[in-house]
């Protein structure tokens, strides 16, 4: 039910999070709110971890140029705020047109005979945090977490850990307050919007900044490189150095033939390292491991993939396409088989996305008791999404909502209305009513709001 709320581009089957919206972030409101990436094959630096790859955080947009078919489990990415939205990825001014660059697999070999196409997966370390241990060099070394206003006795959720802090079960998406139990000397921090747009725009202008390359952005940390290369070690540690010395951040670089691997091998570099995986390598590296070590992949469709028999990578890689459209459908089956074999798109692309909708959700320090309540904050969401979507010129023609009931009940519904519009009270009155057709009485802790606009000329 939770993939209504992210009709746009599709992405990665389980994604567990909310975000905002692509065009505007927002300020952290007055109320704490809960938010709602022929050479070595293994870089030389960076031993091969023991256990699975962790199934990969998403900090990025809906996509259709994502190498996934869309997540079954919410929008995003680490919940970064108070606004939530299909569309993860703030568009930055100095986009620009895809390249004319030359079409085909990345990975191609060149006039010698060596692979001189490479994915590069970006991906910046503990990032909300080491902006902050920047401006607060004295927490250096200690336990740090970011999220909401800072306050872990407040309903809000982590952002972002310090490696310091994740040694003590800390993790992004994790209640502030099981947080504080978890690690209770933790320096808990506000999140602070314009401080890591700021830094994010940084590292972004520096890797487009990288000669030949096509960058696409993911989200505030991460970011497909698109390079030619005949070393692609030595041109991620370039990367690496140059981040570093405009920004003073770290970040890991998955390297990889297409975007799918580029990505798995992040996780294998991290923190501050760099590590490769090919179609060569895909097996030996990635076989053996659950399905949710897959980009992607999460409880959800793992279990289901473990219903139908297949529990690795393996057997992902080796299930017959007809059982796995028969399970999953055409759409979801067909990538899910790309996805084990670690296939899919293999060059990044730069194109400018066109917003498909706008949402805005908060979770409530008190719980919303009656109707009335209920409708005044459902005004209050309905009138910043419209702020929002006047800014594309594109009337709202579905309003979605969203509502959770305490303790943690949460349900979605969506309305198509009889004409387009920006009226903030038509937009209220369609969201009232779906929470009236709800027909629960229960005290509600979280309401969201999100328009669905018309499609611009020409499509998306």
């Amino acid at each position: 039910m939770r993939a209504l709320w992210q009709r746009g581009r599709p992405r990665a089957p389980e994604i567990q999070s909310r975000t905002c919206s692509s065009t505007s972030w927002p300020e952290v409101p007055s109320s704490a709110l809960e938010s709602t990436s022929s050479v070595s094959t293994v870089s030389p630096t960076v031993a091969l971890p023991p256990g699975s790859a962790s199934s990969a955080r998403w900090r990025s947009s809906s996509d259709t140029r994502s190498p996934a078919a869309g997540k079954a489990d919410s929008s995003g990415c680490v919940a970064y705020g108070s606004c939530w939205s299909s569309l993860i990825v703030r568009p930055y001014a100095d986009a620009v047109p895809l390249r004319s660059a030359r079409r085909g697999a990345v990975g191609r070999p060149g006039h010698n005979g060596r692979v001189t196409h490479w994915v590069l997966h970006v991906d910046m370390d503990q990032f909300l945090v080491a902006v902050e241990l920047l401006r607060r060099p004295e927490l250096v070394g200690l336990p740090v977490v970011v999220g909401g206003r800072g306050d872990p006795t407040e309903r809000a959720v982590v952002s972002t850990a310090s490696y310091e802090a994740r040694a003590h079960g800390v993790r992004s998406g994790l209640a502030l307050k099981l947080a504080k139990r978890r690690c209770p000397e933790a320096v808990f921090l506000p999140v602070d919007f314009p401080v890591y747009e700021a830094a994010s725009a940084r590292v972004m202008a520096t890797l487009r900044a990288t000669p030949g390359a096509v960058v696409e952005v993911l989200g505030w940390d991460e970011a497909f490189v698109g390079i030619e290369a005949d070393d692609p070690v030595a041109a991620a540690r370039s990367i690496q150095a140059a981040v570093l010395a405009a920004t003073g951040l770290h970040c890991s670089v998955g390297i990889g033939d297409t975007l799918v691997r580029a990505k798995i091998a992040t996780d294998f570099g991290k923190p501050q390292g760099t590590f490769v995986l090919t179609r060569d390598t895909w097996m030996e590296v990635m076989g053996e491991r659950p399905t949710t070590a897959l980009w992607g992949v999460g409880t959800r469709i793992g279990a289901r993939l473990e219903a139908i028999g297949i529990r690795t990578v393996a057997d992902l890689a080796a299930a017959e396409a007809d059982a796995l459209v028969a399970a999953f459908g055409p759409a979801t089956g067909a990538h899910l088989g790309r996805l084990g074999r670690g296939g899919g798109r293999s060059r990044p692309d730069d194109t400018p996305w066109v917003a498909r909708a706008h949402g805005r959700e908060t979770t409530y320090q008190s719980d919303l008791r009656t109707p009335d309540e209920v409708r005044a904050a459902l005004a209050e969401l309905a009138a910043r999404v419209i702020d929002d979507v006047r800014k594309e010129e594109r009337m709202v023609q579905r309003v979605h909502l969203k509502v959770r009931f305490a303790p943690f009940f949460t349900f979605t519904k969506v309305r198509k209305l009889k004409e387009p519009t920006w009226d903030v009270e038509v937009i209220t009155q369609t969201a009232h009513d779906l929470y009236l057709a709800l027909d629960d009485q229960r005290p509600v802790r979280l309401l969201g709001v999100r328009g669905e606009m018309v499609e611009p000329e020409g499509g998306y």
